[in-house]
């Protein structure tokens, strides 16, 4: 009977997603631009949430979105290592989604607090 390790890789999950985030990353150009704008976009509207809502709360994702903006310029640093890559690929992902969903749950709380 072989005994298997229950914290091993499975192989090939790995390299995988290293070629799926190296190819797009290599094959659309742009695509550091157009996440950067992004972005752009989302801590724009934070800011703009404060000045209308006259509350510091739409600030909460700001961090997040900072911290992203960073992962995403360790990206263009890492885009010849596949496996950091991958590593700040996946940093900018969770910055970005839990700043987005942030500002979901203070919108949220704001319109619960006005009426």
């Amino acid at each position: 009977m072989v005994q298997q390790n229950v914290s091993e890789e499975v192989p090939g999950i790995t390299e995988l997603s290293q070629r799926v985030v190296t190819a797009t990353y290599h094959r659309y150009p742009k695509l550091h631009r157009v996440l950067t704008i992004v972005l752009i976009v989302l801590a724009v509207t934070c800011l703009v949430a404060v000045v209308v809502r006259f509350s510091a709360l739409p600030l909460m994702p700001l961090p997040f979105l900072a911290f992203a903006w960073y992962a995403l310029s360790r990206m263009r640093a890492k885009a010849e290592d596949d496996r950091g890559l991958l590593v700040w690929t996946s940093w900018f992902l969770a910055g970005t989604l839990v700043g987005f969903w942030l500002m979901s749950v203070a919108a949220r709380w704001l319109e619960i607090a006005s009426s």
